[in-house]
C-alpha cells in the first residue's frame, strides 16, 4: 500500500509552496541604507526577481537601478552568459559613492556599476576587506576576530596584520567557542564548519566581550556512526565523543566573561569579577543574547540565571576594571524568563536613569521601570490580561517604547502580534496600537526609528506589506500584496482557524484545521493531530512565515492533509505566549505533554459539528518534543489515538540537557519517573512508528533506544526506522516524510491512493 506518485508530488509541492513557485512575496525584507530610513528590497514573480528602492520621505518605491541595462552590461562582460532583468546573478548589493554606484559580487568577481553613466567595472574594493564565515567583523568594518588554537585573535582588514589577544586557552578551557551541548557539535565537526567566535564587539569597535568556556568537568556523550566508508575503503564504525551534560548532572560547564581590547590599548584583558558561572541553557550566555554592550561601550550587561531558572540577576560590568554591580534580582516559584520567547533578546534595556525590565509577576508578561542608580522598582509601565512579546525599539529622546504584544485586542487570536507604543512616563494609559489589522504582524524598524515595515497575514489570508510611520502607524506605502494565483490554481483550500475551551471549561484554546484540496464535506476523513507540546514554543502557525527553516514546519500539516486527511494543530495548556498560569500548567507535569487531554477534548468538540471528521481513525505525529508527545498520546490515550509516528523524541528528560530542569524542577527521582515514556510503554495498543537518526547530536539516539527496550520487554509490536548519518534536523528529509505519510496512509486510509 503505497502513495501514488501524483498524490506524493502534490503533497510535496505543498511542503514548500514558495520553493515550488506557487506563492510569491510573502514578506518584504528591508535592507536599510546606512543609517537612513531608505532601503531596498527584493521582489519575486514567475519571471524572476528585481530590486526596489524605497524612500519613506518621498513616499515612493521604484527600481533600485536599470535592471535591463545592467543585465546587458553583465552579459557583455561575461561571454557565454545571457542575463535578463529578472535573472541578474546576485542576491544583494550595496550602494556606494552617495548612491551613485552599486557594488555586488557575481561569478566570483566583485563588480561596480555606475548608476549615472551605466558603466560596469570590476570593483576597486580591497580584497583585504573580505572576511570568512569563521570571523566576526567589527561594527566599523576595520577588524575581524577569530578563534585560533583555542585563543582569540584579531586581524586588521586594512593592513592584514594579525594580533593574538589571549594566550592561555586550551582544549575545553578556551575562549570564544560554543559549548558542545549546542545540539550541533558533532554535525559541525564532521562538516568542517567554522563558527565565528562567541563574542560581541563594542559599538565603538575598540573592545570585545568574549567568554572563557570551561567544559573540562562535563561528562562525555557518544554517537556511533555505523554507515561510514573511509578513504582506505574500510567500514569500521566510528565513535564520536562530545561534551554533553545530562539533566541532574552535578558538574556543568561554566562561562567567564572577559573584555579584550584591540592592539594598542594599555590593558589588553579585563576579567569580570563575577568569575566562572555555570549555565544550563543549551547555548552559552552570549549566544542566548543574555550579554550586551552599553551604547557608550563602557559597560557590559549580563543576565545570569540560577539553575532551575527560578531567579534572574541583571549585572553591570565595568569594561575598564571588571567590577560588577547587581542591578536587579527577581525570584519566582516556577521558572522565569526575560522574554516569553527564550530565543529572542531579553526585554531589558538600561537607559540613563531607568531600566526597562520584563516580568510576569502579576500573572502576565509586562514591562516595569527600575531606577538605574538604586536598582529599586519605580513603577509598572504596561498592565492587563495580555502579554508583551518583544521590545523592538526604544526612543530615548521621547521616552517611548515600541513593542509587540498579544491578547490586548478583544475578540482576536491572542497569539497575533500587534505593534504598540507606550510612554515610559505616562505608563499603561498611553499604550497606542500602531497595527490595526486583525492579523499577525512582523515588524522591521528603520535605523532612526521613524518608520517600520509591517508584514502581516493570517493562515487564512493573503500576506501584505506596508511601510508605516512609527508616530501613529499611518500607512506611508503599500509595498506588497502576495501573489497566490498559482497556489489557488493548484487547488489550495484555506485552512480554518478555530477556538475551543480547555479541559477546565474556561480558557480559550486556539488551533487550525487543514483540508485536502479536493475536500468534500460529505465524505468521512481520518484525522491527524500534528503536535508539539511546548513549553518553549507553540505549534500552530499564525501567518505565512517565509523563512526557509520554518516553511516545512508551517506547511507540513497542509501537505499531509493533501493525502486525504483532516489535519489539526492546537496549542493546549502548558504552552507559551499566554498568561503565567497558562504556561505553568505543565510545570512539574511534563508527562501531560503540553495538554494532550486538551487535544482530545478539542477534536471531539470539532467533530461534533463537523461530521466529515472520523474520530474512529485518529493519528498523531511530532518531532523532538513532539516525538515525546506523539508517543505519550498513543500510550496514555490508546482508545482515542490509533496511529502515531514519533520522530527524534525526547522520551525521557533524564536523557536530555539540564535545560529541562526549568520545566520539571531540579532533579528528584520520584519527580522524574512519571514523565518517562518507558514507564507507560506497556499500554501500547495501536500502531507506533519510532524514528531516529543515528547521528543526532541534539536528542541522543539512546532516548529512543531505551523506549524500544521497554516496548520489547512489554512484548509489544511496533515499528522502527533508523536513518543513518542523520542528525536532529531530519524532520525535513524527503525519505522520512514519505515514510511517515505512507504509515498513516497504510493504517488510517487503508488502500493505496
Amino acid at each position: 500500500m503505497k502513495i501514488s506518485k501524483d498524490s506524493h508530488d502534490r503533497a510535496s509541492q505543498l511542503l514548500d509552496p514558495i520553493e515550488h513557485g506557487l506563492v510569491y512575496n510573502t514578506r518584504v525584507t528591508p535592507h536599510w541604507i546606512g543609517g537612513t530610513d531608505s532601503f531596498w528590497f527584493k521582489r519575486y514573480d514567475p519571471q524572476g526577481s528585481t530590486f526596489l528602492f524605497v524612500s519613506p520621505t518621498e513616499k515612493t518605491a521604484r527600481p533600485a537601478f536599470d535592471h535591463k541595462k545592467l543585465a546587458s552590461a553583465l552579459s557583455t562582460a561575461l561571454p557565454g552568459n545571457t542575463f535578463s532583468e529578472y535573472t541578474l546573478p546576485f542576491h544583494d548589493f550595496r550602494y556606494a559613492e552617495n548612491q551613485t554606484k552599486i557594488e555586488f559580487s557575481a561569478t566570483n568577481v566583485d563588480w561596480s556599476y555606475d548608476l549615472v553613466t551605466f558603466q560596469l567595472s570590476r570593483s576597486k574594493t580591497k580584497r583585504s576587506k573580505a572576511f570568512s564565515d569563521g570571523e566576526l567583523a567589527s561594527p566599523d568594518g576595520n577588524w575581524v576576530a577569530y578563534v585560533k588554537e583555542h585563543n582569540i585573535w584579531v586581524r586588521s582588514l586594512d593592513s592584514g596584520q594579525e594580533a593574538q589577544l589571549t594566550f592561555d586557552g586550551e582544549k575545553y578551557f578556551d575562549y570564544g567557542t560554543s559549548p558542545e551541548s549546542n545540539t550541533t557539535a558533532v554535525t559541525e565537526r564532521l562538516g568542517g564548519a567554522k563558527r565565528p567566535p562567541v563574542a560581541m564587539w563594542s559599538p565603538d569597535s575598540t573592545k570585545l566581550v568574549v567568554q572563557r568556556l570551561d567544559q573540562r568537568v562535563v561528562r562525555d556523550l557518544y554517537l556511533i556512526q555505523s554507515s561510514v566508508e573511509d578513504e582506505g575503503g574500510t567500514v569500521r564504525p566510528r565513535l564520536h565523543t562530545f561534551k554533553y551534560p545530562l539533566l541532574g548532572d552535578a558538574k556543568l560547564a561554566t562561562a567567564e566573561l572577559v573584555i579584550l581590547n584591540i592592539p594598542g590599548a594599555k590593558k589588553q584583558m579585563v576579567v569580570s569579577e563575577l568569575g566562572p558561572l555555570p549555565f544550563t541553557t543549551i547555548l552559552s550566555p552570549i549566544e542566548m543574547k543574555l550579554v550586551w554592550w552599553s551604547d557608550d561601550s563602557r559597560k557590559v550587561y549580563f543576565i545570569h540565571k540560577e539553575r532551575g531558572d527560578k531567579a534572574l540577576e541583571l549585572y553591570e560590568i565595568d569594561s575598564e576594571n571588571g567590577l560588577a554591580r547587581l542591578l536587579i534580582e527577581e525570584r519566582a516559584s516556577t521558572h522565569i524568563e526575560p522574554n516569553l520567547s527564550v530565543e529572542n533578546r531579553p526585554n531589558v534595556y538600561v537607559l540613563d536613569e531607568d531600566i526597562i525590565w520584563f516580568s510576569e509577576r502579576d500573572g502576565y508578561g509586562h514591562l516595569y521601570v527600575y531606577d538605574t542608580s538604586s536598582g529599586k522598582l519605580v513603577k509598572q509601565i504596561t498592565s492587563g490580561e495580555w502579554v508583551v512579546r518583544d521590545i523592538l525599539h526604544v526612543d530615548r529622546r521621547n521616552h517611548l517604547i515600541y513593542f509587540t504584544a498579544g491578547g490586548r485586542e478583544p475578540g482576536r487570536d491572542p497569539y497575533f502580534r500587534h505593534l504598540y507604543s507606550v510612554s515610559i512616563d505616562a505608563g499603561s494609559e498611553s499604550v497606542k496600537l500602531l497595527t490595526p489589522e486583525d492579523a499577525d504582524h512582523e515588524i522591521w524598524f528603520s535605523p532612526t526609528g521613524s518608520y517600520f515595515v509591517d508584514n502581516f497575514s493570517t493562515v487564512d489570508s493573503i500576506p501584505k506589506s506596508f511601510l508605516r510611520s512609527s508616530k501613529d502607524g499611518e500607512t506611508i506605502l503599500n509595498l506588497e500584496v502576495s501573489d497566490f494565483d498559482q497556489l489557488f490554481e493548484f487547488g489550495f483550500k484555506w485552512p480554518e482557524r478555530f477556538s475551543v475551551k480547555a479541559r477546565e471549561g474556561k480558557t480559550d484554546l486556539y488551533g487550525v484545521i487543514y483540508f485536502p484540496s479536493d475536500f468534500d464535506p460529505c465524505r468521512k476523513y481520518p484525522v491527524i493531530d500534528d503536535v508539539y507540546p511546548g513549553p518553549t514554543r507553540t505549534r500552530c502557525a499564525k501567518s505565512f512565515d517565509p523563512e526557509p527553516d520554518n516553511r516545512k514546519w508551517i506547511f507540513m500539516p497542509q501537505a499531509t492533509a493533501e493525502l486525504g486527511f483532516i489535519v489539526v494543530t492546537l496549542d493546549g495548556l502548558g504552552t507559551p505566549f499566554r498568561s503565567k498560569a497558562f504556561r505553568d500548567y505543565s510545570y512539574g507535569k511534563f508527562e501531560e505533554a503540553g495538554g494532550l487531554l486538551d487535544h482530545v477534548i478539542a477534536l471531539r468538540e470539532l467533530a461534533s459539528s463537523r461530521p466529515y471528521m472520523d474520530l474512529e481513525r485518529v493519528g498523531i505525529y511530532g518531532h523532538s518534543g513532539g516525538g515525546y508527545a506523539s508517543a505519550r498520546a498513543i500510550f496514555d490515550l490508546p482508545e482515542f489515538y490509533k496511529v502515531a509516528v514519533s520522530s527524534a523524541g525526547v522520551h525521557d528528560l533524564r536523557d536530555y540537557l539540564p535545560v529541562g530542569e526549568k520545566y520539571q524542577g531540579l532533579f528528584e527521582p520520584g519527580k522524574y519517573a512519571t514523565q518517562s515514556n518507558s514507564t507507560v510503554a506497556h499500554k501500547l495498543k495501536g500502531k507506533l512508528l519510532l524514528v531516529y537518526g543515528d547521528m543526532d547530536d541534539n536528542v541522543n539516539p539512546a532516548s529512543t533506544i531505551r523506549l524500544i527496550d521497554a516496548l520489547v520487554k512489554a512484548d509489544k509490536t511496533f515499528d522502527v526506522l533508523v536513518l543513518p548519518n542523520k542528525n536532529h534536523s531530519f524532520s525535513s528529509d524527503p525519505y522520512f516524510i514519505r515514510k511517515r505519510w505512507e504509515y498513516f496512509v497504510r493504517h488510517l486510509l487503508g488502500p493505496s491512493i
